[in-house]
C-alpha cells in the first residue's frame, strides 16, 4: 500500500525546538519503511528561530537508509518565500545535497529566508528502513553586526537597528 509522503512531525523550528520530519509507512528502526514510487517534497520554514535576522544558519541531520542509487533525499535552498519551489528549476545553484543509500548527513548552511526544502524520490522497485530529518535554525553568533547602511527615501516610515528579536552586539 502506498502512502503519500508525510511526517507525523513537520512544523516550524523554535530556537528551543527543533523540526522534525520522516518518511511514509511503518519499521521497526526509524518507523518508516519506503513501499512504494514516490516523489515529493516538503517545504521547511525554520524562519522563526532566525529571530528576524537574515541570512541565518540552518542546521539540517538527515539518517537512515534508502535504496543506493535509486532512492535519494535531496536538501535545496528556498530562495524565494514567495515561491519556495522555484528554486527546484536551479539545481546546479539551489540543490546543497542529494543522498542515496545509508544517510548519515549533517551540515549547517546558511539561509536568505530562514526555509529550505526536502525532498524524497523513490521508483518503488524495493524496500529500505526509511530516513529522518531534524533541523534547528541557529542564532546569529555574538558580535553580529546587525544595522546596516543605507539610505531610505519614502516619506515617512520606521527604522530598527535589525537585531529583530536578538540583542544587538556591542564594539
Amino acid at each position: 500500500m502506498c502512502l503519500p509522503c508525510m511526517g507525523l512531525d513537520v512544523g516550524r523550528a523554535g530556537r528551543e525546538q527543533p523540526g522534525r520530519l520522516h518518511s511514509p509507512a511503518p519499521s521497526p528502526t526509524l518507523g518508516h519503511l519506503l513501499t512504494c514510487s514516490e516523489d515529493c517534497t516538503v517545504v521547511v520554514d525554520a524562519s522563526a528561530g532566525c529571530g528576524g535576522v537574515f541570512p541565518c544558519s540552518i542546521n539540517i541531520a538527515i539518517t537512515g537508509a534508502t535504496e543506493a542509487d535509486w532512492d535519494f533525499v535531496s536538501i535545496w535552498r528556498v530562495v524565494n518565500r514567495n515561491a519556495p519551489l522555484a528554486g527546484l528549476s536551479d539545481p546546479t545553484n539551489n540543490r546543497i545535497t542529494e543522498l542515496s543509500g545509508p544517510l548519515a548527513y549533517n551540515t549547517t548552511r546558511a539561509s536568505s529566508t530562514g526555509m529550505f526544502l526536502i525532498r524524497f524520490n523513490s521508483d518503488g522497485s524495493s524496500t529500505a528502513d526509511g530516513w529522518a530529518a531534524s533541523w534547528r535554525a541557529l542564532p546569529p553568533p555574538p558580535g553580529t553586526k546587525f544595522c546596516t547602511n543605507r539610505t531610505l527615501t519614502a516619506a515617512a516610515g520606521t527604522v530598527e537597528d535589525g537585531s529583530g528579536s536578538l540583542p544587538y552586539g556591542n564594539r
